[in-house]
Parts: C-alpha cells; structure tokens; sequence
C-alpha cells in the first residue's frame, strides 16, 4: 500500500536524506521510508513551505484520499461527514 505522494517524497528528498530500506513496527510486513536531517524543526518547516507553494490544499488531500484502501477512505468519509454535522449544528 503506498499512501505518500510521489510529489511530497521529492519535497522531502530536497531536505533530507530518504532511507527506501526503513521498517519500523507497526507497519504491518510493510516497507516505509525514513528521512534523516540534523535539525527535524527546520526541516519540516522548510518541506511544509515548499507543499504550500506546489499544492492547494484540496489537491494533496485528494491526491492522498485516492492512495487510501478502500476501508480507510470509508472512515475518513465518516470522519468528514460527522465533522461537517457538527459544523452545521453549530457545534464548533
């Protein structure tokens, strides 16, 4: 299953060293990659300016959404549609 865009891994890659070979628990058998920079605050910061100036918003989360298995994107929908329900009724 691959959930991170291909764009934000080249974001990434342009701040940091990726590790392809990474495997941490939790991850279910499955490979993830790592990133290894000096100063983490910097860097998140850095790679965070440069998602705002290729993407709106909208447009990573359905670039994300559509990487999603089908029972995850079922939650998020029930997730989304609750959220907009209390935004209705006033609630926050």
């Amino acid at each position: 299953m691959k959930i991170v865009s291909d764009l934000l891994v080249s974001v990434i890659e342009d701040h940091a060293e990726i590790r392809h070979d990474y495997s941490g628990r939790g991850m279910c058998g499955e490979k993830c990659f790592g990133f290894v920079v000096e100063n983490p605050e910097a860097a998140i910061a850095e790679i965070q300016a440069d998602i705002n100036g290729i993407y709106e918003p909208e447009e990573l989360r359905q670039e994300c959404r559509k990487r999603l298995p089908p029972e995850l994107a079922e939650i998020l929908r029930r997730w989304e549609s609750a959220l907009y329900n209390e935004k209705i009724c006033g609630r926050i």
